[in-house]
């Protein structure tokens, strides 16, 4: 693989849960890191925080500085995370123009978010706070199957990927055996939904092993993972689709940059969208900023078609797809119905620059 990382360094495994190194370790400079750890230290005696709260200020300190957020390559990315707090390290590793195209398919707040997360799951697992990973067994299988078990195509099955944390995958298919846990991947706004919580999955296995890739290098401490899930096409046909396609037919690019253009703004789905909340599944395109700005620009119309993440498929320019679970009902369904049609492809992680 090629070593496109900056200032990738060695993590020593034996740090401190409660210190001042791990909230550097996560990513943040040692001004912010030092200010998070006094507040930490001097918090109320009698409040006993466990571990979450004190990886929590990290959270905070990302939620609550006041700056505005960003979506778009216009933005001016590294003063927004240096007054976040960010550290050199991890703002080169975001900022790699091998990847700006997938940078700007989410603000910038939205993404120091989830590698927080990523980098504090790593560090309660070493820590000894969170069960190791099961791996499959011929005798009692897992959950979720190792690389080695997954199918290429399953008959009558539509195969979906996601790049996240290791530790997320866990969480994802260890949690109730018979029920999937969508949590830990779940978040706002994105392109599908500005305020609720929800999770994004590609048919495209392309489009999951980049973001993967991404993934690596902005948070090198994590063990990084693409999850495959198998859809039975009978669960498919018992929910109702939106088909939202920034090329389709006038109507339907239409609602794909409204969709988009208030998702993105966190804002609600415009009053005359209201009827794609009772659709089940929203499959549609991956929007990029890399060309324009969600949130300053005054109507959708001015979203385009090249407004959209193109990934390289068989050495073609390929818009990229995404799969949403919008309704409860339809988050129910896949949890249930997939269960135990999973694979965690493990992809371990960066350390000193080169894979472990």
């Amino acid at each position: 693989m090629d070593q496109m990382g900056p200032h990738i360094h060695v993590v020593s495994p034996d740090v401190a849960l409660k210190s001042l190194e791990t909230y550097e370790l996560i990513g943040f400079d040692t001004d912010t890191a030092t200010k998070m750890w006094k507040s930490f230290v001097h918090a109320p005696e009698d409040d006993d925080a466990p571990d979450t709260e004190f990886l929590d200020y990290a959270r905070f300190q990302i939620e609550h500085t006041g700056v505005r957020d960003i979506d778009s390559l216009s933005d001016d990315w590294e003063e927004a995370m240096k007054r976040i707090g960010i550290n050199a390290s991890l703002r080169s590793s975001i900022m790699m123009p091998e990847f700006e195209d997938l940078r700007a398919t989410l603000p910038a707040s939205t993404g120091s978010l989830k590698l927080s997360k990523f980098a504090r799951q790593h560090i309660k697992k070493i820590s000894g706070h969170q069960p190791s990973y099961k791996e499959e067994s011929a005798s009692a299988p897992a959950p979720a199957s190792t690389a080695q078990g997954a199918p290429l195509a399953l008959d009558r099955c539509t195969m979906i990927w996601r790049a996240c944390s290791r530790s997320s995958a866990e969480e994802f298919t260890n949690t109730d055996p018979s029920y999937l846990n969508l949590n830990p991947m779940s978040s706002a706004p994105g392109d599908f939904s500005g305020y609720t919580r929800l999770a994004s999955w590609t048919p495209q296995k392309e489009t999951a092993d980049r973001y993967a890739t991404w993934l690596r290098y902005k948070v090198p401490i994590a063990e990084i993972a693409i999850i495959q899930v198998a859809i039975p096409e009978t669960l498919i046909k018992s929910l109702s689709v939106a088909y939202l396609w920034s090329n389709g037919a006038p109507s339907e690019a239409d609602r794909w940059r409204k969709i988009v253009w208030t998702s993105r703004r966190a804002q609600t789905i415009p009053r005359d969208l209201f009827d794609l909340e009772r659709v089940d599944l929203w499959i549609g395109h991956i929007a990029s900023g890399r060309y324009c700005n969600f949130v300053t620009m005054k109507d959708p119309s001015e979203i385009k078609d090249s407004d959209v993440l193109n990934i390289n498929i068989d050495n073609t320019a390929t818009k990229a797809i995404q799969w949403v679970f919008y309704t409860s009902h339809a988050r129910d369904v896949f949890c249930k119905g997939c269960a135990g049609k999973v694979w965690v492809h493990g992809l371990g992680r960066l350390l000193g620059g080169k894979m472990e």
